[in-house]
């Protein structure tokens, strides 16, 4: 069990970067979900390409998305030191395509978030399939 000062750690990072995923996400922005990101971070996302630092806008430039949601469920996480945090669990992504249909996935995520004079920052990004994923999952649903 987490002691007070610990869980607020975990609470402030994944918080900051929840709430700066979601306000990039908000119009798509890729400029501003990259800044989420250290200049070398390391990001495994849905492709097979591992994407590093700068090169992540590239990433989000690739999907046909108007806005997106994103939601932390079931996080784990370890207090490294206080600007430090690990965390995996389960993300969950609420899209909205260019084509304006609605596409919802759920993904396992880890993260390695770390604070510096900016703020909280991810400097590893890993998402993978959840149990019982399948192709179906990826396909999207008409808004209505």
């Amino acid at each position: 069990m987490m002691n007070g000062v610990i869980r607020s750690a975990v609470d402030e990072a994944l918080d900051s970067i929840l709430a700066q995923w979601n306000e990039a996400g908000s119009n798509w922005d890729t400029e501003g979900l990259a800044a989420l990101f250290t200049n070398d971070a390391l990001f495994w996302g849905s492709k097979p390409d591992l994407f590093i630092g700068h090169q992540i806008q590239k990433y989000y430039e690739a999907f046909p998305v108007k806005s997106c949601r994103f939601n932390f469920l079931e996080m784990k996480s370890v207090v490294l030191s206080p600007n430090t945090v690990v965390s995996c669990g389960v993300l969950l992504l609420s899209q909205v395509l260019v084509t304006m249909q609605k596409l919802e996935v759920k993904l396992r995520v880890s993260l390695v978030l770390v604070k510096l004079d900016s703020g909280w920052k991810i400097v590893q990004h890993h998402v993978a399939p959840t149990k019982g994923f399948t192709a179906a999952d990826l396909v999207p649903k008409e808004i209505g």
